[in-house]
């Protein structure tokens, strides 16, 4: 468990590590067959594929923080953008 601003954040390690990682074609640019990439947001270079059903396996790319009143708002938000 890691602490950041006073706040403790915590994970599930598992996957490969990103140098080790499956990634894209270079010249596809696709996961191969039976693997899903990451991220549709991520250049091929930063992308990551995992077997397809593995995508919990996927690292964090995101996080947003929000005041705790707000929390209800973003629940569900799906938006990655910055």
């Amino acid at each position: 468990m890691t602490k950041f601003a006073g706040v403790n954040f915590c994970g599930t390690r598992g996957g490969q590590s990103f140098l080790n990682a499956e990634r894209p074609d270079p010249t596809t640019k696709e996961c191969k067959d039976g693997y899903t990439a990451c991220s549709e947001e991520t250049s091929p270079d930063n992308t990551i594929c995992v077997q397809d059903g593995q995508e919990k396996l996927c690292p964090i790319t995101y996080l947003k923080f929000v005041d705790s009143d707000k929390v209800a708002k973003y629940e569900n938000d799906t938006d990655v953008s910055v």
